[in-house]
């Protein structure tokens, strides 16, 4: 797009980006976007990193197949499901992946990796999951929203897990050739450490009374995003809490094996999960 026509064009011709991320319903008219997309698209500062996404994707099949493979999936368990489209932009570092029912929009500039000469200004524990292979487990995962039931009334940590845990085990059943490390953004050395030492955290967790606990804090601490949980040790990854409802969730689905997928994205009672999955920790 040379011209603010040419971007007026584009996003006539595009609605559901327009509308559905650039949130174009609600403006008095399309002056501001189209001012502010026409800035971007001849920012001569954004052409590096136009160019490096243009190395790093110049070919996209493997993206478009694993899309498709999981889209699949969701269509067998979902029959109502309609793909959403997906475009992809160089947003200057302005935005990573938006994803609605309609649209799903990647900043492939975010995804380079270490071959990018420029990366975003995050922390070191959050850029490694800027990678290619993190973005389709990564939208997967923010798809299965919708699906994923929950009792707003339910303000406790062990509710939070269990959200996580089931978002990540509907990841896993779109795309089951995807490693965990993938979907829930650790080291496979990570998971392996954790996963042998479940018994130290699920202790710690009990010892701490941490499961029905209400406080924002406390939630921050065990599902926020941290380098590590440094209340357990410093070897143990940020965000243990997502990791541990993903592991009730499996465990349930283990003592449940009849329930199926859309069953249990439909369960609201965490609590039930809990005594079902019959955890231990170990």
């Amino acid at each position: 797009m040379k011209t603010k026509e040419e971007v007026r064009a584009f996003l006539k011709s595009n609605p559901d980006f327009a509308e559905g991320f650039l949130e174009m319903t609600g403006l008095p008219d399309d002056s501001v976007v189209v001012n502010r997309m026409y800035r971007m698209v001849t920012d001569r500062k954004l052409d590096t990193l136009y160019q490096q996404t243009q190395e790093v994707f110049s070919n996209v099949s493997y993206l478009e197949n694993e899309f498709a493979h999981a889209f699949k999936h969701i269509k067998y368990y979902y029959p109502n499901f309609s793909p959403p489209r997906i475009y992809t932009l160089v947003s200057g570092f302005g935005t990573d992946l938006f994803v609605s029912d309609s649209v799903i929009v990647i900043g492939l500039d975010f995804y380079l990796g270490d071959r990018g000469k420029y990366r975003p200004n995050v922390p070191a524990y959050i850029q490694k999951r800027y990678r290619p292979e993190y973005l389709v487990p990564s939208a997967v995962t923010l798809l299965s929203q919708p699906y994923n039931a929950t009792d707003f009334l339910d303000h406790t940590l062990l509710a939070e897990m269990v959200f996580f845990g089931k978002a990540y085990e509907f990841t896993k059943q779109m795309m089951p050739a995807v490693h965990d490390s993938l979907i829930i953004g650790y080291t496979g050395k990570q998971l392996t450490d954790t996963e042998a030492n479940q018994s130290v955290v699920w202790a710690h967790f009990l010892d701490k009374n941490l499961l029905y606990s209400t406080s924002g804090a406390v939630k921050m601490k065990y599902t926020g995003e941290r380098p590590y949980t440094g209340e357990i040790s410093q070897e143990s990854p940020g965000a243990i809490g997502r990791w541990l409802g993903w592991k009730l969730v499996r465990e349930y689905r283990a003592q449940q094996p009849k329930v199926t997928l859309p069953q249990l994205m439909q369960i609201k009672d965490a609590q039930l999960i809990l005594t079902q999955s019959k955890y231990k920790g170990k």
